[in-house]
């Protein structure tokens, strides 16, 4: 009798986000509530974007995205900080939502963001690319 040997598989985002925001000073469960709100940011803004918030049918600004989720400026800011202080202080989360709309551009503009997994559960190195 063979038994099957777990082969390790390449980290999904969310254990990348919850050692960056553990890395950031965040506390064990706190890391897991940052790290799915630092990864909400990028979902939401390649969703934005799959559904055409850009008035210019590019990208959209912190503006257009506040207006297209019906939220403030000043809490897309927030957001935008969060993910800066999970991620870095150079990281743009629109490079992600890049890769995001790259993989799962149809899934995406179909609706399909009411399942968490979609991004949480995306290969690591979309972070990289």
């Amino acid at each position: 009798m063979t038994v099957a040997r777990r082969t390790r598989t390449e980290p999904v985002l969310m254990q990348v986000a919850y050692e960056r925001a553990r890395h950031a000073g965040f506390g064990t469960l706190k890391a897991y509530k940052a790290a799915s709100d630092a990864l909400a940011l990028p979902a939401c803004l390649a969703i934005a974007q799959v559904k055409g918030a850009a008035a210019d049918g590019g990208w959209p600004t912190q503006t257009e995205y506040a207006r297209f989720w019906k939220m403030t400026d000043r809490t897309a800011q927030r957001e935008w900080a969060h993910y800066r202080k999970v991620f870095g202080e150079n990281a743009k989360p629109e490079d992600l939502a890049r890769q995001l709309v790259a993989e799962y551009g149809r899934r995406l503009a179909e609706g399909e963001r009411g399942n968490p997994s979609l991004v949480t559960s995306a290969p690591a190195s979309l972070l990289a690319a």
